[in-house]
């Protein structure tokens, strides 16, 4: 074994690593033909590499606590270096498990750029630099753009794109963030990951502290080379933060944050681009619903894989801002087995945007909760309206008419008064609240003008659905195109009631009050 050459093995092995086992073989067989020593130190290498962890609700979470219990004696690091490569190093910024992160400046090209340095040694260098070579290939708005790969004084660096901004899991924190504003960025940040697997690249550590938010509000993704290379076996201790989402690093062990980790990969398996999909889906997960997927005690590893390992998903909480359509989308991604999962990160994405409308801004999800209790206010009130006239209470007049719309249109005033703030997060619960408020003042407006000309409450109830058809016309335009049948409805009705004044009062709560039940019904639909 002592014979056989480093560097031969490295590149080997760097040339196997990622081959299906028999196909690998056949490669190692071509390869090393005349040279024994070679090939068993390359089939040793892949055997470590590839080898399940035993016992995953044991060693390995004893491991992870062990490590968890001596964030103390990590490697020291020396005083800050003047100079790294060819940068002038400015200031530090952040230390991570592998790794202590500076702003230097590129005389060259007169930048300021983000300077990562190892704690590892040269084998850790060579792993660097076979994945910063790779990403320095990958050219996406959403992931941050490596530079150069190199050395200094033995350990190795990697300058990238400067992005001076919070990671996710600040902006997140920040304040509230609405539903659309998050599914925007994880939507950009699915496209930078997809990007990276098309390049046949895999994170291993996806989470939100690994995503910065640009100034701009770009969200770049980041910390590819370092987890690449914790895979590989360098050996680093995880640094402050929540329990379960630190970065884990044990030597061909155990690589990536507990609460981010897919099952393959806590049972010791390699990271894929089904397990960043399984990472991707959780960390969406808690920041749609802010709770993560898996519930486990603070800092209880052993108890989390348990439940990832053993249990299910819990069931997406309910949030009046959070559509029902993306929960079964994202337990998918979550599947326990990654044949279960979709085929890819852009399926899901596509799955995802499947249910988007085309302008953001008219997502009836956003507010499907307010404007669903302003139509159950306004459909009550019509109704008790109308079980006071079946029962004689209140007389089929044009007085009544005029008194029940001026009453509906105070439940719609002091609903909407209660609910604006809600209401008016976007275009589609603005309108939504307007046009009821509007036609209910509109149709008061006509009651009390037809009161005051002495018009008979038959000719009253034609020109109300006459209007109600126009109004849902109008809707059909401007917010959901089906509601044109229902303007075609109330046309009808408004014909019928004008040619059979006998059946004109029948026809008028078949128009008014069955349109507004249909559209109140599709609204629980919906949910």
């Amino acid at each position: 074994m002592g014979a056989a050459d480093p560097a031969r093995v490295a590149a080997l092995f760097d040339e196997v690593a990622d081959l299906e086992p028999a196909q690998a073989a056949r490669v190692l067989a071509e390869a090393c033909a005349g040279m024994p020593t070679v090939r068993a130190r390359v089939e040793q290498l892949l055997a470590h590499d590839r080898a399940p962890t035993r016992g995953p609700l044991v060693a390995p979470g004893e491991v992870v606590l062990a490590a968890l219990r001596e964030r103390s004696n990590g490697p020291v690091e020396p005083e800050r270096p003047t100079r790294i490569g060819r940068f002038r190093v400015l200031e530090r910024i952040g230390e991570g498990g592998m790794g202590v992160v500076y702003v230097a400046y590129d005389e060259a090209l007169d930048r300021r750029v983000a300077l990562k340095l190892l704690h590892g040694d040269g084998t850790a260098g060579a792993w660097l630099l076979r994945e910063g070579q790779a990403l320095g290939r990958v050219a996406h708005p959403n992931v941050v753009t490596v530079y150069e790969v190199g050395e200094h004084d033995g350990r190795a660096y990697l300058a990238m794109e400067l992005v001076e901004g919070p990671t996710l899991r600040a902006w997140l924190a920040e304040e509230r963030r609405t539903f659309g504003d998050v599914l925007r960025v994880f939507l950009a940040v699915g496209r930078g990951l997809a990007a990276v697997h098309a390049a046949g690249l895999v994170h291993r550590d996806f989470k939100p502290d690994n995503v910065m938010i640009g100034g701009d509000g770009r969200p770049q993704i980041a910390d590819f080379g370092v987890s690449a290379l914790a895979a590989h076996g360098a050996a680093a201790e995880p640094r402050g933060g929540h329990a379960l989402e630190t970065s884990l690093v044990q030597r061909g062990r155990l690589v990536g944050t507990p609460a981010y980790m897919a099952p393959e990969v806590l049972q010791g398996e390699r990271a894929t681009a089904a397990s960043d999909q399984w990472s991707f889906c959780a960390a969406l997960y808690r920041a749609a619903y802010g709770t993560p997927p898996f519930r486990a005690p603070d800092g209880d590893f052993a108890a989390l894989a348990q439940l990832v390992l053993e249990g299910a998903p819990a069931p997406p909480p309910r949030r009046s801002d959070v559509p029902s359509w993306l929960g079964p989308i994202l337990l998918r991604g979550l599947a326990r087995d990654p044949a279960r999962r979709f085929e890819d990160l852009n399926r899901l994405l596509q799955e995802i945007q499947a249910h988007l409308p085309r302008d953001p801004d008219l997502d009836p999800s956003i507010v499907r909760h307010d404007v669903r209790i302003l139509r159950l206010s306004v459909l009550v009130a019509a109704g008790l309206a109308a079980a006071f006239t079946a029962t004689g209470h209140l007389p089929i007049a044009p007085p009544s008419l005029a008194l029940v719309s001026a009453l509906l249109l105070v439940v719609e005033a002091a609903v909407v008064s209660l609910r604006w703030r809600s209401l008016a997060r976007n275009t589609f619960g603005r309108r939504s609240a307007g046009i009821l408020v509007g036609t209910t003042g509109a149709v008061l407006f006509h009651r009390l003008l037809s009161l005051q000309l002495g018009t008979s409450h038959e000719d009253i109830l034609v020109v109300d659905l006459l209007l109600l058809s126009v109004v849902y016309g109008f809707v059909a335009v401007a917010i959901q195109k089906w509601v044109g049948l229902l303007a075609s409805f109330t046309a009808l009705a408004s014909v019928v009631g004008a040619l059979f004044p006998a059946v004109v009062v029948p026809a008028f709560v078949a128009g008014s009050l069955g349109s507004f039940l249909i559209v109140t019904a599709d609204a629980f639909r919906r949910r």
